[in-house]
Order: C-alpha cells, then sequence, then structure tokens
C-alpha cells in the first residue's frame, strides 16, 4: 500500500538517516539503562550525599546573613530556606533513583527478537514517521499509534509493535485513494543536520557509557572513582557539621529562636 508521494525526488538517503538516528537514540537509551544497573546504587549514595553538603552549606549561609543583619536565627525560618533552596537538588535525587530502580528491570531480549522489532520498526516508520508523512502530527489516531509505536521500540517489544503495525495499516487504510504528496524544503540541509546530530549521539553520554560497561578495567576504575567520591563527600559533611556547629555554638553566640 503506497500511501506518500515524493515531490522533491529521491528521499531514501533521508529515510535511511532518520532510522539512523532512531537507533542511535534507542541504544544510547538502552546504555543509560545499562550504566544505572552497574553504578546507579553508589550513584544515588554519592548524590544524596552531595545533598547533604549542600543542605549544611545554605544552612551555614543563612547564619551568616543573620549574623550580618545583627538577627537571632530562627530554627523554623532557616528550615524553610534550606528546603526551598534544595527543592531542585532534592527532585534530581528522586529522577535519578526512579531510573536506578527501573534499569533493575531490564530484560535481556534475544537478538532474534532484536532484528524483528527493528525491522518491524523501519516498515511502520517509512509510513508513519512525522517527519516523512504529516499526516501523523494532523491525525490523533496515528499520532497515538506512533507515540506506541515509538515506545514499543525503545522497550524491545517485539508483540506490541508487530500489533501495532496491523492498526497503523488499517488506519492507512482510510486514506487510500488520497495519498499524501510530500515536500520536504531545504533537503540537503536536513540531511546535514541529521548526519550532524547522530554524529554527536555517538560521542556524547549517554551512547559513550558502552565503552566503560565494554571495558572491565573502566567498570572497576568507575567503582574506584564512586567510592572515592563518597569517601570525600562524607569527610566534607563532617567538616560542615563541625563549621556549622561552631558557627551557631561559639563563633557569634546566636540563640536560636523557634517561633
Amino acid at each position: 500500500m503506497e500511501i506518500i508521494k515524493y515531490e522533491n525526488g529521491d528521499i531514501s538517503q533521508y529515510e535511511e538517516l532518520l532510522l539512523q538516528r532512531d537507533a542511535y537514540r534507542k541504544e544510547a537509551q538502552i546504555y543509560f539503562g545499562l550504566y544505572l544497573r552497574e553504578f546507579g546504587d553508589m550513584m544515588t549514595e554519592v548524590f544524596k550525599k552531595k545533598i547533604d553538603c549542600i543542605s549544611l552549606k545554605k544552612s551555614i549561609a543563612y547564619c551568616q546573613i543573620s549574623a550580618n543583619r545583627g538577627e537571632r536565627v530562627n530554627f523554623v525560618k532557616m528550615q524553610e530556606f534550606v528546603a526551598e533552596k534544595m527543592d531542585e537538588y532534592n527532585k534530581s535525587l528522586e529522577d535519578l533513583m526512579h531510573d536506578r530502580d527501573a534499569s533493575k528491570n531490564i530484560t535481556a531480549v534475544s537478538e532474534e527478537n532484536v532484528l524483528r522489532v527493528k525491522k518491524t520498526y523501519r516498515k511502520i516508520a517509512k509510513l508513519i514517521h512525522p517527519d516523512l508523512n504529516d499526516r501523523t502530527e494532523n491525525s490523533p489516531e496515528l499520532s497515538e499509534l506512533w507515540n506506541r509505536v515509538s515506545a514499543a521500540y525503545r522497550a524491545n517489544d517485539l508483540k506490541e509493535i508487530e500489533e501495532l503495525e496491523i492498526f497503523v495499516n488499517i488506519v492507512l487504510e482510510t486514506f487510500e485513494g488520497n495519498a499524501a504528496n510530500l515536500v520536504i524544503p531545504n533537503l540537503d540541509e536536513k540531511l546535514a543536520a541529521l548526519e550532524k546530530e547522530i554524529e554527536n549521539i555517538r560521542n556524547t553520554d549517554p551512547y559513550c557509557y558502552k565503552y566503560i560497561l565494554e571495558d572491565k578495567e573502566l567498570v572497576a576504575e568507575k567503582h574506584t572513582v564512586l567510592k572515592k567520591e563518597l569517601e570525600e563527600y562524607s569527610a566534607y559533611e563532617v567538616q560542615l557539621k563541625e563549621v556549622l556547629r561552631t558557627y551557631l555554638m561559639n563563633g557569634v553566640d546566636i540563640p536560636w529562636e523557634t517561633n
């Protein structure tokens, strides 16, 4: 079933680059999950300790502001001040913990299934990829199907993507006899932009996590680095607690207030 006619020549290279870009994005997501499965627990501990240190620094900063103003420290207001400043950090911690927990549920998929998913995705993408068929964005039904196809592709869900292929073809049947004439302006610029995007994906994290995960020595080195970071933050936390204690109790002799 031919749904789309192209008015500005052969765009097979454009199609291929779109599919390559999507494939590299998927690989990057997989490497991110595997990276978190390997290092996520330690990364979380390091980040928690980092947040503790930042929170202590904010508390010290509040005390310093109060001292500069010649005011007594209001404990409740200090807690509110620190909580507000730490909100973004705590949200980042929640995201990290969510991704870490999700990474532990990654299951192995056979190479045969991965290839079948890829093949099915390529067939569907050539029909309803938003960059190739403007009907997708304009049709709520096609748009929803495309989102589900993308999610199934990233999850290597063969059953889901093969079922979605049937639904896609059923929906496209309604357009038969009224083919879309697709014109892609500035095709050369779009090709160059896709090539640059692919290069960027392949040369940055999380795609580059693959090089660590494939090397046992680099994996061991990363564990050592994280362990050292945790020890350094733990030692720094002790120092900050002492600074805060000294600042409150001895430095300027500011009494605590609770109202």
